[in-house]
């Protein structure tokens, strides 16, 4: 569970420094970094890096190596990671804030990630659960 939360943050942080390096990327990555809990989409990105969105999306895509809307769901999911070990926030609460609109999208795109969920990464990483799920019969 933290090998994969640690290879999440390595990987985004090589695309933040990909995004840096190209400035209409760079205006994009701004712009999108201070609207995350909002409805960011590619076109409002794309007006932002002042290119044209189908362009914007392959430009993005050759650059950095990964499409904008897995780094936008890799970039709340580390945001989630953050809300996660410092806030008691409800899941619902941890979804809003870090983008992703509802608790359900936010443990889906967790599951895929991280293979796990939201709850029990909190609980792994305040002490409180072990690798392995301390419910009954998984001892």
């Amino acid at each position: 569970m933290a090998e994969r939360a640690t290879e999440l943050g390595l990987r985004l942080d090589r695309w933040q420094r990909t995004l840096e390096y190209y400035p209409p990327l760079a205006r994009a990555r701004q712009f999108v970094e201070r609207r995350l809990p909002e409805d960011v989409t590619a076109e409002q990105a794309a007006a932002r890096a002042h290119l044209e969105r189908h362009y914007f999306s392959a430009y993005f895509r050759e650059r950095v190596g990964v499409t904008f809307s897995e780094w936008l769901n890799v970039t709340r999911l580390a945001r989630a990671l953050k809300l996660l070990e410092e806030r008691d926030w409800s899941m619902s609460e941890l979804a809003v804030e870090s983008g992703f609109v509802t608790a359900r999208r936010l443990q889906r795109t967790f599951r895929k990630h991280l293979g796990t969920t939201p709850t029990r990464y909190r609980r792994f990483v305040r002490g409180d659960l072990s690798v392995r799920d301390r419910r009954p019969g998984n001892a």
